[in-house]
Formats: C-alpha cells, structure tokens, sequence
C-alpha cells in the first residue's frame, strides 16, 4: 500500500466514499487503528457529519461491519454520549476498542488530547481503555489558557471497549 493509498481524509466526503474507505480497511490487516474527523452530533440521534451528506449512526451502524480488532478513534463532538450507538457500533465491528467524546470539544482541546493519545497508543502496550484514562489525567494536569470551571474541564474523552 502506498502512502497515497493510505492517506484518504481529503476523499470522504459522503456515505459512498467513507463505504469505500472503510472496505479498504477491512481488507488491510496493516492498518491497526482508523480516525475519524468530522463534525459529530447527539441532538435526536448521534450524527457524523460528512461533508456532503450525515452518516445516522444508529441507523447506518453496519458500515463498520468487519473491522476486526482495529482502534476506532471518532474526533467529532458528542458522540461519544450516545452510548447505545457507540455499543452497537463495537458489536457490529467487532472493533478493539471505539474512543470519543462525550460533548462539544475545540480544535486546540482536540490536538493536544489526540497527540497525547497517539504517544501512548504508539509508545506502549496498554489497552485503549487505559490509554484513554491517563490521557484523561494528563489534561487535568495542563493549564489552558481559557480558565475553565471543574464541570468544563471533565474530560470528555470516552473509551468503549469489550
């Protein structure tokens, strides 16, 4: 597989493109972990908003059919709360493990959580349930220049995991 093959975030823009992704995923054992960027929403049902068109992920759920023992890491807001979805979608995945967010998260929040994920993700063996609580008490350790109250600054990084 080539880099180009690999690097498809700039591609996924409806249902039918992250369809096409995810089935090249299926297929290469080498590609332990997949991320997801885009815009997530809880309000009525968990949506991950594409660029053309919202994947329901309670409805569309099978997408994710047969992405055996992968990492699935949703950056989009919100999702994470919706529990049932994030269960169903690690049913029918049979995925390791699904990490996300339990509400509405920025960008700078974003790449520093995920930076310190993927150190601990790449750096160690540990489950990703673990991963994602010491990466939980590490941002309760870093100042951000925004002062935050201690209900804002409970981390809303989630781990659902067999």
């Amino acid at each position: 597989m080539s880099l180009d093959d690999a690097t498809l975030y700039e591609r996924v823009h409806t249902k039918r493109d992250l369809e096409h992704f995810l089935g090249m995923a299926k297929r290469t054992p080498n590609i332990p972990y997949i991320h997801f960027v885009a815009h997530g929403s809880v309000k009525g049902r968990s949506r991950l908003r594409l660029t053309f068109e919202d994947l329901d992920l309670h409805r569309e759920a099978g997408i994710f059919k047969g992405l055996d023992g992968k990492l699935l890491i949703f950056s989009s807001c919100d999702i994470g709360a919706d529990h049932a979805a994030m269960e169903r979608i690690l049913d029918l995945s049979h995925a390791r493990a699904i990490i996300g967010y339990t509400k509405e998260i920025d960008d700078a929040y974003s790449y520093l959580a995920e930076s310190l994920l993927y150190g601990l993700i790449f750096d160690s063996l540990l489950s990703p349930r673990e991963i994602v609580k010491r990466v939980r008490v590490a941002l309760r350790q870093i100042k951000l220049r925004r002062t935050y109250t201690a209900r804002e600054f409970h981390s809303p990084l989630v781990c659902f995991q067999r």
